[in-house]
């Protein structure tokens, strides 16, 4: 019996079992809040603002296919790092150009604002305005996560999301009471994504260093996101393309509908 107890403590600490378990406890709870948030805001929305609401968060899932992709690339060499000299160099190395790809995606954005609007018929260019600013701190929370996936700080990464997320329902409720209709959900989302990003930096700050290095092996990380970014955008495609162009074809109130 003793012996019994013994290896069930040691598998129960093992971090292959720990951290598993914190994944899907957290991921299932943040797929419980996200209906929530979709259920919510098609009440409160209607259908005409939570059609237009589902094309700019499926616009985001679009534009989010290649920092996802690089994030599984990052998860990949963080955790093959020999020792922590080389995890505190990639890890302050990867923050400052993560922060330079938020940058270029949010100039991106920007540019490509009234085309998308036009397409989509959104009368208010201030949402797709507001989408790129969130990206100035969603992608570098975004990836942050997949560095502290791949130092096996499962415990952070799922506190941040499940924080930014509540966070984001709260908010979002809150300001369409106070009568800022789509424009609160879409403000919820900078919100929220500020202070996912201030949670993951505050997990990871033990790992910043001055002057990092390039670091060796970069050739190796681009061609493995490859044909990640490949897949992430076949499947991506199935359950967003959709929704985007209904909103193209049809009007608001049908897109929210459907």
């Amino acid at each position: 019996l003793g012996s019994m107890k013994k290896l069930f403590k040691e598998i129960v600490n093992h971090p292959l079992f720990s951290g598993s378990a914190i994944m899907v406890i957290g991921s299932n709870s943040v797929n419980v809040l996200n209906y929530i948030y979709h259920l919510l805001m098609g009440r409160l929305l209607g259908p005409s603002g939570y059609g237009e609401l589902v094309s700019l968060i499926s616009l985001i899932g679009l534009l989010g296919i290649v920092p996802g992709s690089i994030s599984l690339a990052i998860t990949k060499y963080v955790s093959s790092a020999k020792n922590a000299k080389e995890i505190n160099n990639l890890v302050s190395w990867l923050k400052i150009k993560i922060f330079q790809m938020s940058l270029v995606l949010f100039a991106v954005i920007i540019i490509l604002a009234p085309g998308v609007a036009s397409f989509l018929h959104i009368n208010h260019l201030t949402y797709l305005i507001l989408i790129a600013v969130s990206y100035l701190f969603s992608l570098p929370s975004g990836l942050n996560r997949s560095i502290l996936q791949g130092l096996l700080k499962f415990k952070g990464m799922v506190v941040s999301i499940l924080i930014e997320n509540v966070i984001k329902l709260l908010i979002s409720v809150l300001l369409i009471f106070l009568g800022f209709y789509l424009f609160g959900p879409m403000l919820a989302l900078i919100i929220s994504a500020i202070i996912g990003w201030y949670i993951t930096y505050y997990y990871l700050r033990a790992h910043f260093i001055r002057n990092p290095q390039k670091p060796p092996g970069l050739k190796g990380m681009i061609l493995f996101a490859i044909p990640v970014m490949i897949q992430s955008i076949s499947v991506t495609s199935l359950y967003t393309s959709d929704l985007i162009l209904v909103k193209h074809f049809f009007s608001s109130h049908d897109a929210g509908i459907y």
